[in-house]
């Protein structure tokens, strides 16, 4: 029987709650304060996603995603203040960095599943 993601994650986190609560910090970074600060924490959260085992990878490879995608900003809303800088179609301004980041975690996943069969 497989364990839905949230309980993944919930068992990851208390096997290793540094982790969890520095991915938990990154990925508000990523979402709100300047353009710097999310651009360095997308790069931050693709390293850890390199670096790390599942389940972690997959949750920061759908957070980069949503973040692509702008469906993040609902989710840290309140931490959200507009600096009056161009948001880009993600709502981040992080688009044109996020594309390649997004791009090493699919060949990291497709390498996998190419060894595995």
């Amino acid at each position: 029987m497989m364990l839905d993601a949230d309980k993944m994650m919930a068992a990851a986190s208390s096997r290793n709650p540094t982790l969890a609560s520095a991915l938990t910090s990154i990925q508000r970074r990523a979402s709100s304060g300047s353009w710097e600060v999310r651009m360095v924490a997308a790069q931050a959260l693709t390293t850890l996603a390199i670096r790390s085992d599942e389940p972690y990878r997959l949750q920061i490879y759908e957070f980069l995603n949503e973040l692509a995608h702008g469906g993040v900003q609902s989710h840290f809303a309140d931490l959200h203040v507009r600096n009056g800088e161009d948001q880009g179609a993600s709502g981040t301004g992080l688009g044109s960095l996020l594309g390649p980041l997004i791009q090493v975690l699919d060949d990291m996943y497709k390498e996998q599943d190419e060894l595995l069969n």
